[in-house]
């Protein structure tokens, strides 16, 4: 009897393994809506947490999210140029993303914000706008493309 149970339970051992290397082979990038799918809440996050890092003011974080070839050309002290005290981001909510191509996808990004105008500092303007971004899968993770 134990025999018996020994070799089912082997077999849903062996049957759970299968399933979750079926799951890993969705990191391979493939022209389909399955890859498109399996992706799309990891993407979501990602772009989620990078802006809920710029408004924070965690810039480091947010350079973290960048490709590790711009990395490679643009160090941090100069990413952090980018961005200076005329913005004060407020709140931030991914609204669409579509794909370009298996690894190139559009994320939309509902973006609220104040801007201070010359000779009014003391009157921020609060402006909410739809941003696109450019995101990348390369090495089984997206990244996001400076422009």
């Amino acid at each position: 009897m134990s025999l018996i149970f020994n070799r089912r339970r082997f077999l849903l051992g062996a049957g759970v393994a299968a399933l979750a290397l079926h799951g890993c082979a969705t990191l391979e990038p493939e022209d389909s809506d399955r890859w498109r799918d399996a992706q799309r809440e990891a993407l979501r996050s990602r772009a989620q947490a990078r802006w809920d890092a710029l408004i924070k003011g965690d810039i480091a974080t947010v350079y973290g999210f960048t490709s590790p070839e711009y990395r490679a050309v643009v160090s941090e002290q100069q990413f952090r140029g980018k961005y200076g005290s005329v913005v004060d981001w407020r709140l931030a909510e991914v609204k669409n993303i579509s794909y370009d191509s298996p690894t190139v996808a559009t994320v939309s990004v509902e973006v609220t914000y104040r801007t201070w105008l010359r000779g009014m500092p003391d009157k921020p303007v609060e402006t909410k706008s739809l941003i696109p971004e450019k995101w990348i899968y390369n090495n089984r993770e997206w990244w996001y493309t400076v422009n």
